[in-house]
């Protein structure tokens, strides 16, 4: 997760060439696998669902069974200043 802003999350993912899905504290979302990372909700929906489809079937644990891999982060909410 970087901070929210375009230019910061091109800089991230140009300083991380092995992230395949990086996110921005205001819930966007980049996927960086195919194409250089790009912010398209039709894409990533798209994206998600051929990554469900071609997973391991209920009965194997599914989506599920990745749940505990995936790590768990504390984020808090952006906080705006005013200068003058």
């Amino acid at each position: 997760m970087v901070r929210t802003g375009h230019s910061f999350m091109k800089r991230e993912l140009r300083s991380n060439p092995e992230a395949v899905m990086a996110g921005e504290m205001s819930g966007h979302f980049f996927l960086h696998d195919r194409w250089p990372g790009f912010d398209c909700s039709l894409y990533n929906a798209a994206r998600l669902l051929e990554i469900v489809g071609r997973d391991s079937s209920p009965k194997d644990g599914g989506m599920i069974s990745h749940r505990d891999s995936l790590t768990y982060l504390i984020t808090l909410r952006q906080m705006k200043q005013k200068f003058r």
